[in-house]
């Protein structure tokens, strides 16, 4: 029993969780009999609030708001899907959130500003994703420079586009690197 099982496969809704080097404790107590108890169901229902998974669900799109009410959701994972654009307020309202991962999706931008309101946020998880870094991007290397500083983006990530910046790190660049006229 337990996360060093190495014969036990935990599944969600019949489908299979992958492995996380992170953990959470959630109080739950076994008696000898292991049996289902409201205790084990008090533990399930916290779970179910502080852990939002969805993978494999083939999304194409994030909406402004699409967790408002998830105040106190504090792990977010949202992998392997076909998810191409996200709208500037999708992540709105999570102000627990402490982990993000988008990793494997299609995004080649984000927009600006996604993560100003997550002000618990400790980890992002962007890889998998084909980044363009150009000036629609210029904001999150500002961002990881300044008020993201303390977060951790994994991996470094690589640019896919322009050719100038191809392959590498979004925590390479700087302002230097982006030429942005903008129309004023």
């Amino acid at each position: 029993m337990g996360r060093r099982n190495q014969y036990h496969h935990y599944t969600l809704n019949g489908k299979p969780l992958g492995k996380s080097d992170r953990e959470k404790d959630l109080g739950i107590l076994v008696n000898d009999k292991l049996t289902w108890s409201s205790q084990c169901q008090a533990a399930a229902a916290k779970a179910n609030r502080i852990m939002g998974l969805f993978t494999s669900c083939s999304f194409e799109e994030i909406s402004d708001d699409a967790f408002l009410k998830l105040k106190h959701l504090e792990y977010l994972f949202i992998e392997n899907n076909n998810i191409k654009q996200i709208s500037g307020n999708a992540l709105r309202g999570l102000r627990s959130l402490i982990h993000l991962s988008l990793a494997n999706n299609h995004l080649e931008s984000l927009p600006s500003g996604l993560f100003r309101t997550l002000t618990a946020i400790k980890h992002i998880d962007l890889r998998g994703n084909p980044l363009h870094c150009d000036c629609q991007i210029k904001w999150l290397v500002q961002w990881a420079h300044g008020a993201g500083k303390n977060v951790a983006m994994w991996p470094p990530l690589p640019c896919e586009e322009p050719a100038k910046v191809k392959g590498k790190g979004l925590h390479e660049l700087n302002e230097g690197d982006f030429y942005c006229v903008s129309s004023s």
